[in-house]
């Protein structure tokens, strides 16, 4: 048994046992949950031959029951006669002089409550997330609320504080996949903390529509660095679609999309503040269609995507703070005159739109010399897709590869595409 301090719970018998108690007396009364957590204690645990952690199991036992007001008479005369019989103490005296003492203390105050009148009886419940909600296929219809929200998710989607808050009051739409349980109660199985997995489909409605047609309804996409899904994971509590006006709008479980026990997005309903909201980040998961265009602007929006999109990443811990800094300044200087070369003779850029401008490639004479992705896109395909969608309208391309820390991707994409390639 792992101890770290004389408290009732300063060991892990008591620790791990805490919220057992809280399950089985929220389930059961007095009397049953006494019998189940006994059974359980001696299959799983201990019984009385091992004084030191049986200890630990009912003197924190008697301490939660006695705080919730459920204490019975039994507990309470078996627990102080542990005490007065000095039940548990000998690995302490083993421990020396100053632990049993701190121990023997904590005992006696234990002792002290046991005997004094106990609370008015308290409510227990667990605190984890006990509901399992919705059937999985649900269609789900759930009010967004933006007003006075900022929008926190730019870096993902272009959005105007105003988009933002004409959104609320509106509907956006998701399917219940499944739940599952991050812990579940060793004592009372079927108490657990249980996570609602969801697809989102892209889209926003006024109102929640009277039936959809499945078919009919795309995904939506939360994006992050490497990855894209339209699966989040959000707390199983129904409290937080009550609050959002929910709506049941159809039941397809034959549709219902393959997920692992979790998924990588958690979506969390309970935190809205400045930094993070869930209307943000469902917001930022639509309209991630991809579109290329040609591009005739300014120079700078280039610059400025181009050296964002290299420091994404970029930090390497061989190298000191000051290290770091001076070889970022060195590209951005490298950079720069890079692109203000392209730019002043003419060549053509192409851009690549994902929910919003995520990347751009100059192409001169066939030699694409540029080619750059926002660094929350990268490693979606984007930078593959525009090469793709280049040569299509330009016929044969080659990339130019300098000498810099990510040309091993450039590389990747331009053999995935039978690009030719010339290093410099």
């Amino acid at each position: 048994m792992g101890t770290w301090s004389a408290g009732l719970y300063g060991n892990d018998v008591a620790q791990d046992l805490r919220i057992e108690y809280t399950c089985v007396f929220w389930r059961y009364d007095a009397e049953e949950g006494l019998e189940r957590l006994d059974r359980y204690v001696r299959e799983n645990i201990c019984d009385e031959s091992d004084e030191e952690e049986w200890s630990s199991y009912f003197y924190s036992l008697a301490d939660f029951m006695w705080k919730k007001g459920i204490l019975t008479d039994d507990v309470r005369c078996r627990a102080v006669k542990m005490i007065d019989s000095g039940f548990g103490l000998d690995v302490w005296r083993e421990s020396g002089k100053s632990g049993l003492k701190q121990r023997e203390k904590v005992l006696a105050k234990l002792r002290e409550q046991l005997l004094s009148p106990q609370p008015a009886r308290k409510r227990i419940k667990p605190d984890v997330n006990i509901e399992q909600i919705f059937n999985d296929g649900d269609i789900i219809a759930v009010q967004l609320q933006t007003a006075g929200k900022p929008f926190t998710r730019s870096n993902i989607r272009t959005m105007s504080a105003g988009e933002f808050r004409d959104c609320d009051g509106k509907y956006v739409l998701m399917q219940k996949v499944k739940c599952y349980a991050s812990w579940q109660s060793a004592v009372v199985p079927e108490t657990g903390d249980y996570w609602a997995v969801f697809r989102l489909f892209d889209g926003v409605y006024d109102e929640p529509p009277e039936s959809v047609d499945i078919s009919q309804l795309k995904n939506a996409e939360f994006c992050r660095y490497g990855w894209r899904s339209p699966l989040f994971c959000c707390e199983s509590k129904m409290y937080y679609f009550k609050k959002r006006k929910f709506r049941v709008v159809g039941s397809f479980p034959g549709t219902v999309p393959q997920a692992g026990k979790n998924t990588d997005h958690f979506l969390f309903f309970g935190v809205d503040n400045q930094n993070s909201n869930p209307d943000s980040e469902l917001l930022a998961a639509m309209g991630h269609e991809i579109r290329f265009g040609k591009y005739s602007g300014e120079l700078q929006p280039l610059l400025d995507m181009a050296l964002q999109a290299n420091m994404a990443r970029s930090r390497n811990y061989k190298f000191t703070e000051q290290e770091h800094r001076e070889m970022l300044r060195r590209e951005e200087c490298e950079i720069t005159e890079r692109l203000e070369r392209s730019y002043s003779t003419g060549a053509e850029f192409y851009t690549v739109v994902s929910s919003k401008f995520c990347g751009f490639a100059s192409v001169e004479s066939g030699l694409i010399k540029n080619l750059y992705i926002d660094g929350d896109f990268q490693l979606l395909g984007l930078g593959t897709a525009l090469l793709r969608h280049i040569q299509e309208v330009s016929g044969k391309i080659t990339m130019v590869i300098p000498a810099v820390r990510k040309r091993e991707i450039l590389e990747h994409i331009c053999k995935k595409l039978s690009v030719d390639v010339i290093m410099e």
